[in-house]
C-alpha cells in the first residue's frame, strides 16, 4: 500500500474538524452545567448549614432559656419531657442526613443530565462527522479521479502472476458477478477493460 498525500490531508482536516467540533458542542457546554450544578450544589449545602447553626445544638442550650420561661410565669415548662425537647444532637444528625440525602440527589442528577447530554451530542458529532466526511469526498472525487482508480484496478489484476490469476479464475463463478461501484460514471473505455 503506497502514502497517498491527499488522503493524509483528507485525514487530517477531518480529525482537526472533529476535534472543533467535540470542542464546540460538546466539552464546552458540558463544563458549563457542571460549574452550574455545583454552584447550585454549594447554595444548597450552605443553605443546610445556615439552617443547622440556628437550631440549638446541645441540650446546654435549652437550660440556659429555662430562667427565662420560669421568669415569665411559664413554670409548666421548667421540666420538659424528653418526648417534647429533642436534643441538639439528634437535629443536627436529622439535619446533616437531609444534607447528604439533597447532596446524593444532585448527584443522581447530575450523573443522569451528563450521559443525556453525551449520548445527543455524539449523536450530532457523529451526524456532522459524516456529513463533512461525504460533502469532502464529493469535492476530492472527480471523474478522472474514479477512472484512475479503475484503470489501477485493471493493471492490478493484469500484473498478478499466473498463479494468483489462475485461484481467482478458479473461486469466481460467472453467477457471483463482478461489480465496480464508483461515485462518478466511467468512460466505455474504463468499463470494457
Amino acid at each position: 500500500m503506497t502514502f497517498n498525500v491527499w488522503t493524509f490531508l483528507f485525514e487530517a482536516i477531518n480529525f482537526v474538524v472533529l476535534a472543533y467540533v467535540l470542542h464546540r458542542l460538546l466539552y464546552r457546554p458540558l463544563h458549563d452545567a457542571i460549574d452550574r450544578r455545583r454552584e447550585l450544589v454549594n447554595r444548597a449545602k450552605t443553605e443546610a448549614d445556615q439552617r443547622v447553626r440556628k437550631q440549638p445544638r446541645s441540650p446546654s442550650n435549652c437550660k440556659r432559656s429555662l430562667p427565662a420561661w420560669n421568669s415569665s410565669g411559664r413554670s409548666r415548662f421548667t421540666r420538659p419531657s424528653n418526648k417534647l425537647r429533642p436534643s441538639g444532637n439528634v437535629l443536627l444528625a436529622d439535619a446533616e442526613q437531609t444534607v447528604q440525602h439533597r447532596q446524593e440527589e444532585v448527584r443522581q442528577s447530575l450523573d443522569r443530565e451528563r450521559v443525556e447530554a453525551l449520548r445527543v451530542l455524539r449523536g450530532e458529532v457523529v451526524g456532522q462527522a459524516i456529513d463533512l466526511t461525504r460533502r469532502l469526498l464529493q469535492e476530492a472525487s472527480g471523474r478522472s479521479l474514479d477512472q484512475q482508480l479503475a484503470l489501477r484496478l485493471a493493471e492490478t489484476l493484469r500484473e498478478l502472476p499466473a498463479d494468483q490469476l489462475q485461484k481467482v479464475r478458479d473461486h469466481w463463478q460467472p453467477s457471483d458477478g463482478a461489480f465496480l461501484e464508483s461515485a462518478q460514471g466511467l468512460d466505455d473505455e474504463v468499463v470494457a477493460i
